[in-house]
């Protein structure tokens, strides 16, 4: 756990950040939070780059792939940059002590570090090598095909307390009665409204004779008859019309 300190003239308090719980994946060290394919580091003078966890090599971060003993094999410490071993422009690991560092020296990037330029970090998932909130959450969100509801739920205009109703009832997540009585085996069945029919989403919104003489004043009122679409049927129509 690592403990962040913080004062005010009215308080003093501290937060602990479990990195385990933040980071991904789990054992990956703090300073590769979230970003371990995602931020690139091309080396330069080599001087801003951390030689055991920042993504130079492919392998990065090295402890997590090839154990902590590399960093004790290499006889480097923990917190070196990549320019303790840039020699002459050219990159050149100590003498192989272990088979995971002679792994490591196999698999070197194969570019020269140039003492001309600055170390240049890049985000993969943004068009410009520039972070951003929402490429940061594009590239661990897994991806889905996009519901051709959505625009129906989501929209400029939209209530987010009434999309949020309508998306969780077009998912079938309401709390009708059906699904009360799977985990209430004492629960009344019956529609709330008409009292003769099985509640579900498609009966409470359409098939229900109460719901069914609402929907035809209203479609009057527009101008339009009702159809007596199922729910499902009319989800399909209101969001490609």
């Amino acid at each position: 756990m690592h403990v962040h300190q913080h004062k005010d003239t009215s308080a003093s308090w501290a937060i602990g950040v479990r990195w385990w719980c933040t980071c991904r994946p789990a054992q990956q060290h703090p300073r590769n939070l979230c970003s371990r394919c995602a931020r690139v580091h091309f080396i330069g003078n080599s001087f801003s780059t951390s030689l055991w966890f920042d993504n130079w090599h492919p392998d990065c971060p090295l402890p997590s792939k090839w154990s902590s003993h590399v960093v004790y094999d290499s006889s480097l410490p923990i917190h070196a940059t990549v320019s303790s071993i840039v020699h002459d422009d050219s990159l050149s690991w100590p003498t192989a002590m272990s088979i995971d560092l002679f792994e490591i020296r196999s698999r070197m990037p194969s570019y020269n570090p140039n003492s001309n330029k600055d170390d240049i970090v890049r985000w993969l998932p943004s068009s410009n090598s520039t972070y951003s909130a929402s490429s940061a959450l594009a590239s661990f969100r897994t991806p889905h095909l996009i519901v051709p509801w959505l625009k129906l739920v989501w929209f400029p205009q939209n209530i987010p307390r009434m999309s949020f109703i309508l998306l969780v009832a077009i998912s079938g997540r309401l709390s009708t009665r059906d699904r009360v009585y799977k985990y209430d085996r004492m629960a009344v069945t019956t529609c709330v409204l008409c009292n003769s029919h099985l509640e579900s989403h498609a009966h409470l919104f359409f098939e229900c004779l109460f719901s069914r003489v609402i929907w035809t004043q209203l479609m009057n009122m527009c101008g339009s008859p009702w159809n007596g679409l199922c729910w499902n049927a009319f989800i399909y129509w209101a969001s490609t019309h």
